[in-house]
């Protein structure tokens, strides 16, 4: 069942396997965008430059970044943001440094993982699809 953000507000939605990332509350995601880091720290993967190809039609300009989004808080739960260290799940902010009030949010959608590269029989790039 979609969570109460649904009826009330704006959201994004996913087709991913974990179904606690189906609906992302568009006010969170704005949140977590706005409060990244501008560049990972010494133990840390991310934000990382955007590497897949072809590139999607996204709002931001290039350069593009790429940062984890955790799930919306719900049933009174506090709002999270990524932090090095976690897993990050699978859905992504893209965003240009220069201006994070643009932005798109993708996930790494299983129903294109046949169009993943692999590398010496490792996933390279899973292919994401917008929300």
């Amino acid at each position: 069942m979609p969570p109460e953000f649904t009826r009330t507000g704006s959201y994004y939605r996913s087709r991913v396997k974990e179904t606690e990332y189906w609906y992302l509350q568009a006010s969170d995601v704005r949140r977590q965008v706005q409060q990244a880091p501008a560049k990972a720290n010494s133990r840390g993967r991310y934000p990382v430059k955007y590497g897949n190809e072809p590139y999607q039609s996204l709002s931001a300009q290039q350069l593009f970044t790429e940062f984890p989004i955790m799930r919306s808080p719900q049933n009174g739960l506090a709002p999270t943001n990524y932090a090095n260290g976690q897993k990050p799940g699978p859905i992504r902010a893209f965003y240009n440094e220069g201006d994070r009030m643009v932005f798109d949010v993708g996930y790494h959608d299983p129903a294109r993982a046949s169009e993943c590269k692999q590398v010496e029989g490792q996933d390279e790039k899973t292919p994401f699809s917008l929300a």
